[in-house]
């Protein structure tokens, strides 16, 4: 098997998702020296390492993987917004919401590297929520505080996010906001304002099941609070993709919106804990993403 030419840089976040990475950084390393002539690997410390790496090796390198979650993901896509280089990825996050959308195989290293050695490269659209890029999907509402919960607190699995959603629903008020886009639009008892780019959060949870994340716009996923019990009664449907059937969910797409809160709001992008800001500008940079992929979406 003749290798390719192509330099990688390899970035495995330690902290992602569960298992020993000590052992997934040797199997890694070498499937991949039999598929590239050059491989370089590196080990984050801390938030930000991802992006300055990326940032740093763009220049320098054709290929630079993603090892870790969406969060991982986001750092490193972040620095390559409209370079040219291409993004890789190895998924070993808890929800890997970004890597199911692109259909790279999850829990097998050795499938996933296959991927970047026989796949094709593809553009997909990058979210844009005030300060900072998003590509699977950011929202404001509840998923933003399971963000928050989430990143506070150093514990990794889905488990964890169960358990944040239904504290986090039982004990925080809905949110009230305007959206202003071709229109005015005052909405009240809000749950989830989810703005996607794919389908799912991760955990096969699907918010927005007709999203197309390379068509130039987001979906923009309304869902208002129900009673516990009829959100219970619900739930299969999140991970059935007939969220779009429940009377009360509705969405529209759009490129670009502002979003004004009567209090401050809290919003997450891609899993990532945003800040608390009264008024949210969200846009869409189509193409602006370089990703490998096995197939053509």
């Amino acid at each position: 098997m003749k290798k390719k030419e192509e330099k990688v840089l390899v970035v495995i976040n330690p902290k992602a998702g569960v298992g020993n990475k000590l052992k997934f950084h040797k199997i890694l390393k070498k499937e991949l020296h039999s598929y590239f002539k050059i491989v370089e690997i590196v080990m984050t410390r801390k938030k930000g390492d991802g992006f300055e790496y990326a940032n740093k090796g763009k220049e320098d390198f054709d290929l630079i993987v993603a090892c870790g979650g969406d969060g991982t993901i986001n750092e490193i896509g972040s620095a390559l917004i409209n370079s040219g280089t291409t993004l890789g990825i190895i998924p070993l996050g808890s929800g890997n919401g970004l890597a199911r959308g692109l259909k790279i195989p999850i829990g097998s290293v050795k499938k996933a590297a296959q991927v970047l050695f026989k796949g094709v490269d593809i553009n997909i659209d990058a979210g844009r929520i005030a300060n900072h890029y998003f590509f699977n999907v950011a929202g404001i509402g509840l998923d933003a505080q399971i963000a928050r919960d989430f990143n506070y607190h150093d514990v990794r699995g889905i488990a964890p996010y169960i358990f944040y959603a239904v504290k986090n629903f039982l004990t925080n008020p809905p949110i009230e906001c305007t959206i202003i886009n071709d229109k005015k639009e005052i909405l009240k008892d809000i749950l989830i304002l989810a703005f996607a780019n794919f389908k799912e959060y991760g955990g096969k949870a699907i918010i927005a099941p007709s999203a197309k994340p390379d068509d130039g716009l987001l979906d923009i996923c309304i869902l208002k609070k129900p009673n516990f019990f009829v959100a219970l009664y619900h739930l299969p449907n999140l991970f059935l993709g007939r969220i779009n059937k429940l009377p009360y969910y509705y969405s529209f797409q759009a490129n670009s919106l502002h979003i004004k809160g009567k209090t401050p709001l809290l919003f997450h992008y891609d899993g990532e804990k945003g800040e608390e800001l009264t008024e949210v500008n969200i846009s869409v940079l189509p193409r602006a993403l370089k990703v490998r992929v096995i197939t053509p979406l």
